[in-house]
C-alpha cells in the first residue's frame, strides 16, 4: 500500500524520529524492509535522516533491518557526508547529549569504528571543521579524545585552505577558536594561519 518511490520524501524521512511510525511504515509498505534503503534527492538515506533529526532507536532499527546492515552508516550523500557527519552537524543545533549519543552509536556500529571520524566531505571539511562552527567545545574534546589522528584533526585543511580555526572565526565561535588554538599540535602555526585569514 505504500511505495518508497511514490512516497512524499518528507514523510519518509520524518518517520525517523518515531520508532512506532517507522515500524508502521515498514509493516505497511509494499516492499517491506526494502523501504529502509530509500534515498532522497540529496542521496541521503534513512540513516542520514535518523542521525540528523531522528532517534537512536530509529537508527538502530534501520541498521538492524535494512539490507545493508551497518554498512548503511558508510553511505555518503551528494556532498560526501556520512550519517556520522550529520550527527556532528546536529550537535550544533540540537540537544547536544542526544546528538552525541547518536554519534557514539554510529562509531560503535560502523565497520570502520573510530576511523569514521577521519572522513572528509566533498569540500574537504573534517568533523572538526563542522564542530568548530558551534558554540560548544565538548564535541571538539570528544573528537581529539576519539579520533585516530588525535589533536591533528584540529589542523586539517579543507579544499578552500581553511582550518577548523578559520571556521570558528567565521562563525564567531570564540570558545571553539580558543579551544582549537590551545589544543592544536602546532599552536603558533594555527594562530598565524587564523590571523592571516582575517587580514
Amino acid at each position: 500500500f505504500l511505495r518508497g518511490n511514490d512516497m512524499n520524501e518528507s514523510v519518509l524521512f520524518r518517520v525517523c524520529s518515531n520508532l512506532e511510525h517507522l515500524k508502521f511504515l515498514v509493516d505497511n509498505a509494499d516492499d517491506g524492509v526494502e523501504i529502509l534503503n530509500a534515498e532522497n534527492y540529496s542521496e541521503q538515506n534513512l540513516a542520514h535522516a535518523a542521525a540528523l533529526s531522528g532517534t537512536i532507536e530509529c537508527l538502530d532499527y534501520i541498521v538492524q533491518h535494512c539490507e545493508l546492515g551497518a554498512n548503511i552508516l558508510e553511505a555518503r550523500d551528494s556532498e560526501g557526508r556520512t550519517p556520522a557527519f550529520l550527527a556532528v552537524e546536529r550537535t550544533n543545533r540540537d540537544d547536544f547529549t542526544e546528538a552525541l549519543d547518536i554519534l557514539k552509536y554510529i562509531l560503535d556500529q560502523s565497520p570502520h569504528g573510530k576511523w569514521e571520524l577521519e572522513v572528509r566531505d566533498d569540500d574537504g571539511n573534517s568533523f572538526a571543521h563542522e564542530a568548530a562552527t558551534g558554540k560548544d567545545t565538548r564535541l571538539l574534546e570528544f573528537l581529539i579524545e576519539n579520533c585516530p589522528s588525535g589533536t591533528n584533526i584540529l589542523e586539517t585543511i579543507n579544499n578552500d585552505g581553511l582550518t577548523p580555526a578559520h571556521m570558528a572565526e567565521r562563525f564567531k565561535s570564540q570558545d571553539c577558536l580558543k579551544f582549537i588554538i590551545d589544543h592544536a599540535p602546532h599552536r603558533d602555526e594555527t594562530l598565524k594561519l587564523t590571523i592571516s585569514a582575517k587580514q
